[in-house]
């Protein structure tokens, strides 16, 4: 009975831990768009991350998409966005149905040139997202990354007014 007892707590707190460390990379990344000095440290951070979860190689996706941003050499900017691109498609790949996943991926191949040939996934991802949240009754994504996501929506007139009302109802605001 114990042991039982002490299973369920381990695994509960490890449960936890995970949902911690996905909140900080949240957060982190955040920080980074409105702050480009803070980009270097999150990507060490995040590519030091030993056997990532799909939501865990979607941040180092995400992390090689701002280091792209931040360096002014074309050869290191392509190079990036080419990792990028890999790690997005990769945590896609290990976990087709994250919102948070293909938010992201929506989010950065929204601002990628057209000749690197990734504006096809944002038509893709908008339309998954929607049809995903239509199956369910909402998002329990923390507080501030609901809010990001509903600016970044509503700023880039990604999805139309009533489209909108719906991301809007699902997301835990």
């Amino acid at each position: 009975m114990r042991l039982g007892l002490l299973f369920i707590m381990v695994v509960a707190s490890s449960q936890l831990a995970i949902a911690d460390d996905a909140i900080e990379l949240r957060k982190q990344f955040h920080e980074c768009l409105i702050d480009q000095s803070k980009t270097e440290r999150f990507h060490k951070r995040v590519m030091s991350i030993e056997n990532p979860s799909a939501t865990e190689v979607a941040y180092q996706a995400a992390s090689k998409a701002l280091m792209a941003k931040r360096t002014w050499n074309p050869i290191e900017k392509i190079s990036y966005i080419n990792k990028y691109g890999r790690l997005i498609d990769q945590a896609i790949k290990m976990e087709p149905n994250s919102i948070e996943i293909r938010f992201l991926r929506l989010s950065i191949d929204f601002y990628t040139p057209m000749i690197l040939g990734r504006k096809d996934n944002v038509k893709k991802d908008k339309y998954y997202i929607l049809e995903m949240l239509k199956e369910i009754t909402k998002v329990n994504f923390d507080a501030s990354f609901n809010r990001f996501i509903l600016y970044f929506l509503k700023d880039k007139k990604i999805y139309s007014e009533s489209e909108l009302a719906l991301v809007v109802s699902k997301l835990n605001t």
